[in-house]
This record gives structure tokens, C-alpha cells and sequence, in this order.
């Protein structure tokens, strides 16, 4: 938990109290963060025993002990606010305490709970903090959520925090505190979520600056990004090296603001640091964009995370989760009247075109075809399936594919229409993965699910033997014979 600015100076609690019981039990402090501040607060504190209590119905005195506080005594004696004592010390007759009053102001009007922020920075001295013989430091518990100190005597403390900020309270019991601090927040929104693989999305994350923002202080944006988005460099192309990633930062008057590495954490991809200006304190946030490529290794059916949080020397907001998703479907290819083995001797070849029209390449391992981002090489453009697989293509986003056969086997027909596959994401708000449907027209044929090709195969044309060409042959024999027969006649009467 980080950042609590300026705190202590908007919080005054009971600086001079009066009338309380006159039970006396030992007290505490605890100090809760505001209902909005969800981050994780990391702000310590330390509480300094100023001056003891003691408490006789509505009667009240303050003192010191001597001779273990004799130097503090020293020091309120000389503390001033606004140019007027704020206590006279005087010692008790038997020498074993200060006995320390509070003196009106310099108007001659008593303290009120108005100037308990003078009251503060007057005691809040490094002379006055070493003299005080109790104190101690307390923090913020992930249990409770709270900063809590107890087992407090009745008195007078001074509260610092790590800051720099400081309060004056009495711990007459209990003290509770709700700090009125504002946090930096994160957030982060993704250009687009249902994703193809090689489609570029563009991530944008608001830092959102306190106005008690101090000039000087320090932010740092961590974001982890999935194992299968790239960061893109300035020319939109997969980073060559770790560091090579584009990230673009303006203020909330689009002023650019100048990044520099931060500190990464265990599996964070990058950590960016800026530096508070007045001008990016003025103008309220500062926006950082980046690009990354969905890469041919995501399979479907998962979220895509991108995590990002900022922290401060004080605070680190909540990280906010952003996913992308792309999808598949199944493609099952029959051929008419072959079954079994023998299925796995006829295939045919498809190739699929995005809505747009672009033919998919695709990166192949068995019977899973991953549509390839702009870095593979080796890639096919044709998916080829026989009659036992099922071919799985992944990579694709919620939109409508057209998938048309080449090639078939020989004896069959290819089909006349192409296929037509409508991935739908049906993913809810509330899902933690994503989910879609598939469904597909042949023609007039619909289906859902699993793609089911079937291709038929071609009717052989009938061979009846009619006179057709029998009375050819028929009458070409008889011919020949007549042509023999008066050969012969001829050759005799020739003789003659």
C-alpha cells in the first residue's frame, strides 16, 4: 500500500481534550486508509510520548518525568507557536515530574483543534523525537488493513509518517483515524479483445495523478504482458530485443513526459518510471500506449492477460487485468461410400480467406493448423486433410471465414459452394475464460459445431453397345467381302 500525502496536515485529532471517564485503560492509535484506497499502502509510522496524562474524572494534567525527561521538559519549555510559549513547565515540589500546562495563544484566545497543524510542526523536531523516552513504529497490517499502535499510555503523542507528514493526538483509550489522502490510480483498456493471431492490439494505461502530489515524487508503471503478445517497436514490427518495445507517454494535456527504466519485478515485462512535474501534477494523469502482436503460439479458448499496476514510495494500486481472446473451429473431411483405413488414402485441400477476402497462412504441426503472426516462416496457405483426420484451426477471431475446397480425391467431385464458418464469442462480463460457438453453411446445407464435409463421388456414364456403331462395323465387313468378290471375277475374266 503506498502514498499518503499531506495526510496529517488535513487530520487533527482532539489536541486538547477534556472530560473524559475517569477509568484509565491502556490506549491505541489506528489509522485506516480512506474506503477507495484499495492499493497497498506501505506508508510506516513512528509515535513520540510527548507529555503523560493524568485523568481524574473531568479533571486533566500533563506532565513529564524527571529525571528520565528532564531534557524534553527543557525543549516544551521552549517549543513557540506563532511567536507565543505553547506550554509553561514547572517542577512538582518533590522533584519526580514536570508539570506542563498549555498557555493561551498569542491572541489571548485558547487552542483549538484549528492549530493542531502548528502544533504539530512545532513539536515535530529531531531534538524533541530523540528526547522522547517512549516511541516506537507501526505500519499498516495486510490483515486488518490498518495501522494500529496499542498498549499506549494516557498522554500527549506526536504521530510521523514516513512521508514526513506529522500529527498531535491524545490517547485518552482508543484514537481511530481515517486518512483523507487521495491515491494514484491505474488503468488500463485494450484497443480490441477478440483477436486473430498476427492482429496488432494497442494498450493504453491511465495513471491518474493526486493533486497533493509532491513535484519531484516519483511513479512507477509496471506491466506483464502474456508469453504470446509481442511488443511491437516503432515500426509496428515483433521487438527484436527485450528493450526494443515502443511505449509513447503524455500528460493529461498531451504533453509528452519523458520515461525511464524502473525497477522489474519477478516475470514483469517492463517497469517505466516518470517523475511529477507541477504541469503533469496540474494535469491530472499521464497516459502511456503501447502495441503488441498476438503471436501464432496462442491456442483458443484462452485469455490473454495483461497486467499493470503503479506504485509510488507510498502506495501500489490494484493491478488491472486486461485479456484478449481467439478461437478455432474443427474441420471433418468424409469421402462417400470409403470407411476405416482405407479413409486415410483419399484427401483434398482447402484454403480460407479472412471477411475481408485475404487468404490465412498457417503454421502446421500434425493435424493443428495456427494461423502465423508476421514472424514464422515455414508457413503453409493450404490445409490438407484425408478421410480419418480432424483437422483443428486455431487463431481466429469471432468473425465469418470462407473455406473453399481445390483438390479432392480422384473419382470425386469437388463441392460447388464454398463453406461459410461464423465464429461467435459468447464470452460473459462475469467469465474468467472465454467461450464461442461455430456454425456453417454448404450451399444450402447448415451445420454447427464441428465442420462435416462429404464429398460425393461422380456417376459413371452409361455403355449400352447400340446400333450406334455396330452397323459401322456391319457394313464395313460386307463391303470388304463385295470388293474381294469382284477382285476375283475380274483377275478371271482378265485371263480369258
Amino acid at each position: 500500500m503506498k502514498k499518503m500525502k499531506k495526510i496529517f496536515a488535513l487530520l487533527i485529532a482532539m489536541v486538547m481534550v477534556l472530560g473524559l471517564s475517569t477509568s484509565v485503560f491502556a490506549g491505541s492509535i489506528t489509522i485506516t486508509p480512506p474506503a477507495d484506497a484499495t492499493g497497498e499502502i506501505t506508508t510506516s509510522y513512528e509515535y513520540y510520548e510527548i507529555m503523560k496524562a493524568s485523568i481524574n474524572g473531568d479533571k486533566i494534567s500533563y506532565y513529564v518525568e524527571s529525571p528520565a525527561s528532564d531534557t524534553l521538559a527543557g525543549m516544551l519549555d521552549a517549543v513557540t507557536v506563532d511567536g507565543a510559549d505553547l506550554f509553561t513547565v514547572t517542577k512538582s515540589a518533590d522533584g519526580t515530574r514536570w508539570n506542563i500546562t498549555v498557555n493561551k495563544k498569542a491572541d489571548n484566545t485558547d487552542y483549538t483543534d484549528s492549530d493542531g497543524a502548528k502544533i504539530a510542526a512545532a513539536l515535530n523536531t529531531n531534538a524533541i523525537k530523540t528526547a522522547a523516552v517512549v516511541h516506537n513504529r507501526f505500519a499498516y497490517d495486510s490483515g486488518s488493513g490498518s495501522a494500529i499502535a496499542d498498549n499506549l499510555d494516557d498522554g500527549y503523542y506526536l504521530v510521523t509518517s514516513s512521508l514526513g507528514t506529522a500529527l498531535v493526538l491524545q490517547t485518552l483509550g482508543d484514537v481511530a483515524i481515517q486518512t483523507k489522502n487521495t491515491y494514484p490510480g491505474t488503468g488500463k483498456t485494450a484497443s480490441k479483445t477478440n483477436m486473430e493471431v498476427g492482429d496488432i492490439v494497442t494498450y493504453t494505461v491511465t495513471v491518474t495523478i493526486p493533486a497533493t502530489t509532491k513535484v519531484g515524487e516519483i511513479f512507477s508503471v509496471h506491466d506483464t504482458i502474456d508469453e504470446h503478445l509481442a511488443l511491437l517497436n516503432s515500426n509496428n514490427q515483433i521487438a527484436a530485443a527485450a528493450t526494443d518495445y515502443a511505449i509513447a507517454a503524455v500528460d493529461g494535456d498531451g504533453n509528452p513526459v519523458t520515461l525511464t527504466d524502473g525497477t522489474l519485478k519477478t516475470g514483469e515485462t517492463f517497469a517505466k518510471q516518470f517523475t511529477a512535474t507541477q504541469d503533469i501534477i496540474d494535469s491530472s494523469s499521464v497516459v502511456l500506449t503501447y502495441k503488441a502482436e498476438l503471436l501464432s503460439t496462442a491456442a483458443d479458448d484462452t485469455g490473454y492477460v495483461n497486467d499493470a499496476y503503479t506504485n509510488t514510495p507510498s502506495y501500489e494500486t490494484v493491478p488491472v487485468t486486461v485479456k484478449v481472446y481467439t478461437f478455432d473451429f474443427e474441420l471433418d473431411k468424409n469421402f462417400q461410400g470409403v470407411e476405416g483405413d482405407d479413409a486415410s488414402n483419399y484427401s483434398a485441400t482447402f484454403k480460407l480467406e479472412d471477411a475481408d477476402g485475404n487468404r490465412i497462412s498457417f503454421v502446421q504441426t500434425g493435424t493443428k493448423y495456427e494461423k502465423a503472426d508476421s514472424n514464422d516462416t515455414n508457413t503453409v496457405n493450404t490445409i490438407t486433410i484425408n478421410g480419418t483426420d480432424v483437422i483443428n484451426v486455431v487463431g481466429l477471431a469471432a468473425e465469418t471465414y470462407k473455406l473453399t475446397e481445390l483438390t479432392t480425391a480422384e473419382g470425386y467431385n469437388l463441392l460447388t459452394d464454398p463453406i461459410m464458418v461464423t465464429i461467435t464469442d459468447t464470452t460473459q462480463d462475469s467469465d474468467t475464460t472465454p467461450s464461442h460457438t461455430v456454425s456453417y453453411t454448404i450451399g444450402e446445407e447448415t451445420g454447427t459445431g464441428r465442420v462435416m464435409v462429404l464429398n460425393q463421388s461422380g456417376s459413371v456414364l452409361p455403355s449400352t453397345g447400340g446400333m450406334g456403331t455396330t452397323i459401322f462395323y456391319v457394313v464395313g465387313v460386307i463391303l470388304v467381302l463385295i470388293a474381294a468378290v469382284l477382285l476375283v471375277t475380274r483377275r478371271r475374266m482378265n485371263s480369258k
